[in-house]
């Protein structure tokens, strides 16, 4: 819980006040395998995009945390509004508390704006786990559901 705060504490302290828009954003959401969720995220260029997020969910016993790190490919049509295009496919690496071992997952999605500064975005596909003896199952879903802000350029 306190990456978690942390990174919200950062948050408050980040200069929003120009009116041109960064190539960085902060993300909430929820999903699996990442959790309760907050993050970043950095346009490196205008179809590829680096982040990072950490989770938790709390439990009556023991709280489990994720960290994750992300790649998304964005394609197709530019949205004119925002100035982005709108479907990704993402892959990403997340760590969770309660196994041994991480998961590799692999998403298709889509960003839901209308501002050029904030959005939801959407994504579903599989997670691999990377540890051995899961049970029968070699793969599993994964969806995830996320609030983005884009922060203000400062001068």
């Amino acid at each position: 819980m306190k990456p978690v705060m942390i990174i919200l504490v950062l948050f408050l302290f980040i200069n929003v006040t120009s009116a041109q828009i960064s190539k960085s954003k902060a993300v909430f959401g929820f999903g699996f395998p990442e959790l309760i969720h907050a993050g970043l995220g950095h346009d490196i260029t205008p179809v590829n995009q680096l982040g990072f997020s950490v989770g938790f969910v709390p439990r009556a016993i023991e709280s489990a945390f994720n960290i994750s790190v992300e790649h998304r490919l964005y394609l197709f049509k530019l949205n004119e509004i925002t100035g982005h295009k709108q479907w990704f496919f993402r892959q990403s690496y997340s760590y969770l508390s309660d196994r041994e071992g991480g998961t590799l997952c692999f998403t298709l999605g889509k960003d839901l704006s209308k501002s050029p500064r904030h959005g939801i975005s959407f994504d579903a596909g599989i997670q691999l786990p990377l540890e051995k003896g899961v049970g029968d199952r070699s793969y599993y879903g994964a969806v995830r559901l996320q609030y983005y802000l884009y922060f203000k350029r400062s001068k």
